[in-house]
């Protein structure tokens, strides 16, 4: 279920983005967007590349890459994307120092200052490697005089005890008036502590269901195994060896049924004139099971918040169309766009305290602008048929070409008009005129 989640929200048509093209190039390097055009264009010359993650390979997308942090966090009801400084140095301004957008999950967060909406300072817990040795580390992120101070311990992994290592600041000023961290919780209600900054799992309100499914699966798996075809022969049609131990004791070993030993078995001799080989096999309940198994499926689905049928153990039905999971499925639509504001409002902290932290750390120009996610939502809304009255509008002249390609590619107004040459206009023109 969590996994399905991250595949509906965090997936290569999930656009972190701006209204401002200088924002959004910027943007660029550091939370990389999929291709749109299939050009793999890259960022402009003079522009820095894609920052690596915390494993070190360059992100091809930022959602993408994400995509199975966000499923641990729903999964475990909350995680936490933290901005991580390496390779500064005391002087006002580190231009070369990296900054790392690291995971956590819920087991490694602890909140320090919260209220119902935002949690201000928070701390972390992990395992990191620093010249070659491994620590225990946390890191709190605090405020301190109106800005937000990085507080560091190291300890030991055996003896657990507190270590200074040389080169790791105690505590470091990041001069940043923004939290260098996000929370990530599912748009689920923390019912078990209130005013809470942890989230609640996507599973908190599915515990039943998963029992019905777990119930259903193990009956199904019963009985097959009891339903397994038994042989049962009688003993005078089988060969027979009789062996005397050592100790005197004879033993008898029957050899007539070789790979099949765990389903033939032998009787003894019945009445004269009754049957000398007799197979049992007991009814399999498929249909019953397979019943059982879908109604848990479809109860889960609802406790979930995909609502009823949107897993089945088999469909007659066949693929449904976006526009039919809208029609049918009110309750998966809610629960996206909830799950939609909840992840938005994390990821466009994130971006603003990246920026922040560029301006502090690094010394960075970064332009300011707004912050914009927009998902894929073609799941709820049937975007072939928005593509087709777009081509509409273009063909009738409500809507240029370039307008279609800024709308549905995620180009700049000057990457869409630059991909758009007069008989590439020409064409949209003849398109739209043969949908018109």
């Amino acid at each position: 279920m969590a996994d399905e989640w991250a595949s509906l929200l965090m997936n290569e048509s999930t656009i972190i983005s701006s209204t401002s093209d200088e924002r959004r190039a910027w943007m660029a390097c550091y939370f990389a967007n999929p291709t749109a055009t299939g050009g793999g264009e890259g960022p402009e010359d003079g522009q820095a590349a894609p920052q690596p993650t915390e494993d070190g390979d360059a992100p091809t997308s930022f959602a993408m890459d994400n995509a199975d942090f966000i499923a641990r966090a729903f999964a475990m009801g909350t995680g936490a994307w933290v901005i991580e400084p390496r390779g500064v140095t005391d002087s006002a301004y580190t231009p070369d120092a990296e900054l790392r957008i690291v995971r956590y999950d819920a087991t490694q967060i602890i909140p320090l200052t919260w209220s119902a909406d935002d949690c201000t300072q928070c701390a972390f817990v992990g395992r990191v490697e620093v010249a070659g040795r491994d620590y225990d580390q946390c890191q709190a992120h605090v405020l301190v005089g109106g800005t937000y101070h990085i507080l560091t311990q190291l300890f030991d992994t055996r003896t657990h005890k507190q270590v200074a290592v040389e080169g790791i600041s105690a505590d470091m000023d990041t001069r940043c008036t923004r939290p260098l961290f996000a929370l990530v919780r599912p748009a689920v209600s923390n019912r078990f502590y209130d005013y809470c900054a942890m989230g609640a799992s996507v599973y908190c309100n599915a515990v039943g269901a998963m029992k019905v499914v777990d119930e259903a699966a193990t009956s199904l798996l019963d009985h097959i195994r009891v339903g397994r075809p038994r042989t049962f022969v009688d003993k005078t049609l089988i060969e027979a060896k009789t062996d005397k131990g050592p100790d005197g004791s004879l033993t008898k070993t029957y050899y007539a049924f070789g790979e099949a030993d765990d389903t033939i078995f032998s009787m003894n001799p019945g009445d004269e004139g009754s049957a000398k080989i007799q197979t049992v096999q007991s009814d399999l309940k498929a249909d019953e099971n397979a019943s059982a198994i879908n109604t848990g499926l479809r109860l889960l689905s609802v406790a979930c918040g995909f609502g009823n049928g949107y897993f089945s153990w088999e469909s007659h039905t066949g693929l449904k169309t976006a526009k039919e999971v809208a029609a049918d499925n009110s309750q998966l639509m809610r629960s996206i766009h909830r799950h939609e504001n909840a992840l938005r409002k994390s990821i466009v902290r994130l971006v603003n305290g990246m920026a922040d932290a560029c301006r502090n750390i690094k010394g960075e120009a970064v332009p300011y602008g707004d912050v914009t996610v927009d998902f894929d939502d073609s799941i709820i809304s049937d975007t072939q048929s928005a593509r087709e009255m777009a081509m509409s509008e273009v063909g009738a002249g409500i809507m240029s070409a370039w307008e279609y390609r800024r709308r549905f590619y995620g180009e700049t107004a000057d990457e869409a008009k630059a991909n758009v040459p007069e008989q590439q206009g020409g064409a949209f023109d003849m398109l739209g005129d043969g949908l018109a």
